[in-house]
């Protein structure tokens, strides 16, 4: 968990793995690259240009994305694990068991606005460094 930085269940909004962390890391190192070559293809006299540091800056910013996302996941959506089978469950009014016990998170944002929030800000976070950087 990013705020605790304890072991939680698979699932568990605002949880961290290194495969995770990795992918968004690789993901961001991707688009950086794919600009990279498209700028060096498409432009002429890019050489003069140094556009390589944006493969780094890629993988920096996959890597803020995810860790922006795991907070707000952690803070902003509730978590709940049920005691008998140990699964992750999202429960209703309606269906709320016993075993089911509240890990994490307070009820104000989905899944997806979570993921709206953090690609915004993620998204205008490297706008604007890359601004400064670049």
């Amino acid at each position: 968990m990013i705020t605790t930085l304890k072991d939680v269940p698979k699932g568990t909004n605002g949880g961290l793995s290194v495969v995770g962390t990795l992918a968004s890391v690789a993901g961001g190192a991707f688009i950086g690259l794919v600009f990279y070559i498209v700028g060096f293809v498409c432009v002429l006299n890019s050489t003069n240009i140094l556009q390589w540091p944006l493969v780094p800056f890629g993988a920096l910013m996959g890597f803020t994305g995810s860790m922006v996302d795991s907070l707000l996941g952690a803070t902003f959506q509730e978590s709940w694990v049920d005691d008998k089978t140990g699964m992750i469950v999202k429960p209703s009014k309606v269906q709320m068991m016993p075993s089911f016990r509240k890990i994490s998170g307070s009820d104000v944002l989905s899944n997806e606005q979570v993921n709206l929030v953090s690609a915004t800000f993620t998204s205008i976070f490297a706008g604007l460094l890359g601004a400064f950087i670049f």
